[in-house]
């Protein structure tokens, strides 16, 4: 074992802890890696916080009235939200990218459907570099 793998140790952190890290710590950081566990758990919570956020302007729309000017601003709301995340999630991705020693422009696979999506899936879900690769070593952390 060389000695870049002995000195790499896992440590073990919320899910929370893991989303602060990956999309505000990290917001427009595209170099370095993320691991499987920290893309998909991720991606993950985005998702289930864009659900909530849905049910809750669904909630509110209906509640102010459909036919007020007032219904713009919770949609107004979830539009600057959704591009917001626009950036962290593709830093996320091209890190993800970087952890099977992939550069981020395979990220226009995303360009070619089904073909390309199904080969960017199957390298989200490949295991990462246990070793340094050429986008450095493994991350020091686990969910």
């Amino acid at each position: 074992m060389d000695t870049a793998q002995q000195d790499f140790k896992q440590e073990k952190v919320s899910i929370a802890t893991l989303w602060k890290k990956s999309m505000i710590e990290n917001y427009t950081n595209f170099s370095g890696r993320a691991t499987r566990r920290e893309y998909w758990f991720v991606y993950a919570l985005n998702n289930a916080l864009g659900i909530v956020l849905q049910v809750l302007l669904t909630g509110m729309i209906s509640a102010i009235g459909e036919d007020s000017p007032l219904t713009l601003l919770p949609l107004l709301g979830m539009v600057a939200l959704s591009i917001a995340m626009i950036i962290p999630g593709i830093a996320l991705t091209i890190r993800r990218l970087h952890d099977t020693n992939r550069s981020g422009w395979w990220l226009l696979l995303i360009l070619l459907p089904i073909i390309g999506w199904i080969a960017l899936l199957v390298f989200y879900l490949s295991k990462g570099d246990s070793t340094v690769n050429d986008y450095g070593p493994p991350t020091s952390f686990i969910a």
